[in-house]
């Protein structure tokens, strides 16, 4: 295995718990298609998004769709 892959099986391993918490919490979130009222769950993801590594960006659509746009933000 690689360094990298290596570095990544290893900050899995770590945060593993954190991660399935993550997940839990964003499908406990309804997103009914039709209609496709996603904005709550675009709103839950940029809650819990809040403080870590990321940012996130919500696009919000007169259709009440949303979208949420994540990137890793750059070490200063």
């Amino acid at each position: 295995m690689t360094q990298p892959y290596a570095q990544l099986d290893a900050w899995i391993d770590a945060h593993f718990d954190d991660e399935v918490r993550f997940l839990q919490a964003l499908v406990q979130v309804p997103t009914d298609t039709p209609p496709g009222n996603n904005a709550p769950h675009a709103e839950r993801t940029a809650e819990l998004l809040k403080g870590s590594a990321s940012r996130s960006k919500s696009t919000q659509y007169p259709t009440g769709r949303s979208r949420n746009t994540a990137s890793r933000r750059s070490p200063t």
